[in-house]
């Protein structure tokens, strides 16, 4: 399994989240810190299915993702993005529709130089950044996330289960225009040009100029689009279900055991964040995934700490971060510790516009997540 974090916060140099922290996303992709995981009562097999989502090497490529131009400011001021980002003057607060500039490479990340540099030379407001063990592509820096679209940014955690067989009806779902822009080989970048189907049937309210095709977004289209947090939630969670559902009939049709999928998804359009922890399943977790919210300040030995505003405080002055792992390693002060909050099972995480953050659950039908049987030492019946 893959290890991602996303920062959504005032702009700040990308080593101050890649790097200084004492479990920085560099470290995640051979140590591992996953606190609070094991539920209680749990036994050996929990303990297998933890380690196998959350204990592994990470080493099949690194990517980063940020804004170069200020997302937060208003209107009335302009701004520019560096080396290929560009603004668009917007209406509202955070809708200046910058472009992410996108870093990828098949290197450690602990030795690439250039990513170091990068990292000790840029500042953003929203920073994404993953460490990828592949599961469906192969090693090449075309599957390394996180992508782009348009003003809209996309990386994931899991594996969508017989994606080979679910992949034709995952493109059908979303339409030939959208499908053609896939160049990768992977399950994660298949359900991103899914995720912006619905997010165009959203915008046009499921109108087409012609009504046998299907709503498409263009990149130009995507840069410039409005979109809400509620919006980027809701497509979300609509596509999370699409796909336990087209991977549960598969197995129906083939007459073989369901099998389960792994869907933490993370999503931004550059001023809204919305961040997902599924797996179809009531026994089996999905890989871990927590956050950290408040006004961020930095200790002197790279160390994150998260206060409380006061009722006076700005609140754009608050942070969030959500990350696959705590930023901190098992040794942090607890007062670090106790910043971090496990995320439940099958919920979603929501940074608004505002930085508000939320945490709700995804509504999934019961038939997606029923489980006849269960390994627990011996099989057994579950309902």
């Amino acid at each position: 399994m893959c290890r991602w974090v996303v920062y959504r916060g005032p702009r700040v140099r990308l080593e101050d989240i890649l790097l200084k922290p004492s479990h920085s996303p560099i470290t995640m992709a051979t140590e591992h810190y996953v606190p609070n995981v094991m539920r209680e009562g749990s036994d050996i097999v929990d303990l297998l299915h933890v380690t196998r989502r959350n204990i592994c090497d990470n080493l099949d490529g690194f990517g980063m993702g940020w804004y170069a131009g200020d997302v937060d400011e208003s209107d009335s001021k302009s701004c520019s993005g560096g080396d290929g980002g560009e603004t668009h003057g917007g209406k509202e607060k955070g809708q200046q529709h910058v472009k992410p500039l996108i870093y990828k490479t098949t290197k450690a990340p602990k030795n690439d130089e250039e990513m170091h540099c990068i990292a000790k030379e840029e500042e953003s407001g929203c920073v994404f950044a993953h460490n990828r063990a592949s599961s469906a592509g192969a090693k090449d820096v075309m599957n390394c996330h996180p992508w782009s679209y348009g003003r809209f940014m996309w990386m994931h955690n899991g594996t969508i289960a017989r994606f080979t067989a679910v992949r034709a009806a995952m493109l059908d779902e979303m339409g030939p225009e959208f499908a053609a822009q896939i160049q990768g080989k992977t399950d994660s970048e298949c359900a991103f040009f899914l995720f912006l189907h619905y997010l165009a049937l959203a915008l046009t309210r499921g109108r087409s100029a012609n009504a046998d095709e299907k709503p498409f977004l263009d990149a130009e289209a995507a840069t410039n689009v409005r979109t809400t947090a509620a919006m980027l939630a809701d497509c979300m969670e609509k596509t999370i279900k699409k796909i336990a559902k087209l991977v549960d009939s598969v197995c129906d049709e083939e007459c073989r055991k369901r099998e389960l999928s792994s869907l933490n998804f993370a999503i931004t359009d550059g001023v809204s964040v919305v961040g997902a922890r599924f797996r179809d399943s009531r026994m089996e977790p999905p890989p871990s995934l927590y956050y950290a919210h408040g006004i961020m300040c930095q200790r002197p030995d790279g160390s994150l700490k998260f206060v409380e505003p006061g009722c006076d405080a700005d609140q754009l002055a608050r942070a969030a971060i959500i990350s696959s792992e705590p930023l901190i390693n098992k040794d942090a002060a607890m007062d670090l510790q106790v910043d971090w909050h496990l995320i439940n099972a099958n919920h979603l995480v929501v940074v608004d516009e505002d930085r508000d953050l939320t945490v709700r659950p995804i509504s999934v039908e019961l038939d997606l997540v029923a489980e006849k049987f269960v390994r627990r030492m011996k099989w057994r019946a579950f309902a």
